[in-house]
């Protein structure tokens, strides 16, 4: 239970505004019995009937905190002077006298109170209005070109000024190479060349010999020198071939060349009826072995894996030299390489590939704030006359800014892709509302606001509830409260 003192300087619109306020449901009005309308019935009526309205339970008491009742209200004291007039004037008259006299009183309150009830009825009543709006979600894709030779942003061209920005960079890097070869030494001997013709045989350095063997596989030697072989010679004791030493080596590595002497070998593709070759000694000093080697996807994979390394590096570079509102679009960084040096070629035996390469980063770099202007200049044409930005403040946000080409070798002109997201919301003014349903009846105020499109719901208070006719929105607009809010 909450107590409210009542002063002399408090009207009756005062205390029902301040019984509104509290929470507590039973109130105490405590104040002087000598304050005008406690002496009067209708006051405590009318409070009472407000109470009831708000659901609340209200009491009064004098300041020595005793119950006023509405008996004593309406009880009347006459004064000293009246007392005395009464002793002479005649009963009838002093009768007469006192009804008029009531009766004037009457008439008076009365007055007062249907003044007291217009005021009420036209200052006290508020209202609380929200509207809740859908926004909507205004996703568009703008072109813009950002040129090292414009001086000032171009809405109509969609051009914004650009900065050049360049840096070189120098890095090393090496793999382990994934590559086999097979390394070792080829055999060698000594074979004579028998030349069964009747004419004289020059066999120049490398010629062929193969080996006769049941063996599937292919045995190839060469020799080593250039080497003329007599014809053969027809004498009484029989023919005798002529013949030469030559010096061969192994077409390849490896032990299987070795051989064991008194081996025979076709000479090129002549016919072993015409010439043909044997060692007398056995061949010696093949041997082989597989070791790691430098491939052509070595190199391919290291200078890929190092340019990466370049291009990462010398973005960073660029990043430090940007200044204030700069930035750089992703995808946007020109590269060239213009020293390369590999420590091996390909096929050379080596564990390890290393490469050092030289490179220059570029791009464009352009001003925030001139991609906003052109970006707000797109979307303020894209809204549809019946919206606008749901917010004044940020009215749209900008997602990646992508090349939408790759940095030409020219670089002065560079082309990109603004991502732009927004939200926009019917157009709906709170002052129009305001207007609209001010100073009439709810039923009405609600036709209205049923009629507002592009609205998903709302919700219309209206204090106090007053019956009947009296149940008008306020008729001051400035008591009219409008949110609106999107969801």
């Amino acid at each position: 239970m909450q107590k409210i003192v009542i002063n002399k300087a408090d009207d009756l619109c005062t205390l029902a505004e301040d019984m509104r306020k509290i929470e507590d449901l039973e109130l105490v009005f405590a104040g002087s019995s000598e304050i005008p309308f406690l002496r009067n019935v209708i006051s405590f009526k009318f409070l009472e009937r407000q109470a009831d309205l708000l659901g609340k339970k209200i009491s009064f008491v004098n300041e020595k905190g005793e119950s006023l009742k509405f008996l004593e209200a309406e009880s009347y004291q006459p004064s000293l002077e009246e007392k005395e007039f009464s002793k002479d004037a005649p009963v009838q008259k002093m009768e007469i006298f006192s009804i008029l006299k009531n009766a004037a009183l009457l008439v008076g309150v009365f007055l007062l109170l249907i003044g007291l009830g217009i005021g009420f009825w036209w200052v006290v009543p508020k209202a609380d209005v929200v509207i809740n709006i859908n926004s909507e979600m205004l996703v568009k894709n703008v072109d813009i070109t950002a040129s090292a030779k414009a001086e000032k942003v171009s809405e109509s061209d969609k051009e914004i000024p650009a900065v050049l920005l360049e840096a070189v960079r120098k890095l090393s890097d090496s793999i382990q190479t994934s590559g086999e070869k097979e390394v070792g030494e080829k055999a060698k001997g000594t074979v004579k060349i028998y030349n069964k013709t009747s004419g004289k045989k020059t066999f120049s350095k490398g010629n062929k010999l193969i080996l006769i063997t049941a063996d599937t596989e292919e045995l190839n030697y060469y020799t080593l020198e250039d080497v003329v072989v007599e014809e053969r010679q027809e004498l009484p004791k029989g023919i005798t071939y002529g013949f030469s030493e030559v010096g061969v080596e192994a077409e390849n590595f490896g032990a299987v060349y070795n051989i064991k002497e008194d081996q025979k070998f076709y000479v090129d593709d002549h016919k072993t009826s015409d010439f043909l070759a044997q060692n007398e000694k056995e061949f010696l000093g093949g041997s082989s072995k597989k070791v790691h080697a430098v491939s052509e996807k070595d190199k391919e994979a290291l200078k890929q894996t190092l340019e990466e390394k370049l291009k990462l590096s010398a973005k960073t570079d660029l990043e430090l030299k940007l200044v204030g509102e700069q930035k750089i679009a992703e995808n946007s960084i020109g590269f060239e390489i213009f020293d390369e040096v590999f420590d091996k070629n390909v096929d050379d035996e080596a564990d390890k590939l290393n490469l050092s390469l030289q490179g220059r980063t570029y791009t464009l770099a352009y001003y925030q704030n001139d991609l906003e202007q052109i970006v707000k200049s797109v979307l303020e044409r894209s809204v549809p006359e019946q919206y606008a930005f749901s917010d004044a403040e940020t009215r749209f946000e900008i997602g990646n800014v992508l090349a939408s080409k790759p940095m030409p070798l020219s670089k002065d002109k560079l082309e990109l892709l603004v991502k732009v997201r927004s939200f926009v919301v019917p157009k709906i003014s709170a002052e129009e509302v305001r207007d609209n349903i001010a100073n009439v009846r709810v039923p009405a105020a609600k036709e209205y606001l049923d009629s507002l499109k592009n609205v998903t719901s709302y919700e219309l208070t209206v204090w106090p509830r007053l019956p009947g006719f009296l149940n008008t929105t306020p008729h001051i607009k400035s008591r009219i409260k409008v949110e609106i809010r999107n969801e």
